[in-house]
């Protein structure tokens, strides 16, 4: 921390991190709840953790069904393209949110055709199918290896 209380920085391994102006946030955040009236409290460098994964699909994507059992796909939808266009476009928005492709196979011919990717983001793993439906549709599934 330095001198004026104004940065915070801390090392993890050798990860550096600097919050400039945390303080000044922080104090700006209590006082705000404390002129609301009713005292609420609040929580400030807590995370919670959650076995729940939210996967950035693309923008174009339908979801038709979402289901956060955990016994069976985390969410199935559709999307128009080829398996090609719309796999690209699944590695893309999954890329983005920092999800590396671990594995990749290719299943089937013709309209058969399917495509079953793992994908790893830090302790998490997910399994995202695309299969073609019919000329220029894919559906899509992914859920959570548990």
């Amino acid at each position: 921390m330095s001198e004026g209380g104004r940065d915070w920085r801390f090392e993890i391994s050798n990860l550096r991190f600097q919050i400039p102006g945390f303080r000044i946030l922080l104090q700006l955040l209590v006082a705000g709840t404390c002129l609301a009236g009713d005292a609420v409290p609040v929580r400030v460098g807590t995370l919670e953790k959650t076995s729940e994964v939210a996967l950035p699909i693309p923008p174009l994507a339908t979801v038709a069904k979402n289901d956060r059992s955990g016994k069976t796909w985390q969410q199935t939808g559709v999307m128009d393209g080829t398996l090609e266009v719309t796999s690209g476009d699944f590695k893309q928005s999954l890329q983005a949110g920092g999800w590396v492709l671990d594995k990749t196979i290719k299943v089937g011919e013709g309209m058969g055709r399917m495509e079953l990717a793992i994908w790893t983001r830090l302790r998490h793993r997910v399994l995202v199918m695309i299969w073609e439906k019919g000329p220029g549709q894919c559906g899509f599934s992914w859920g959570e290896e548990r």
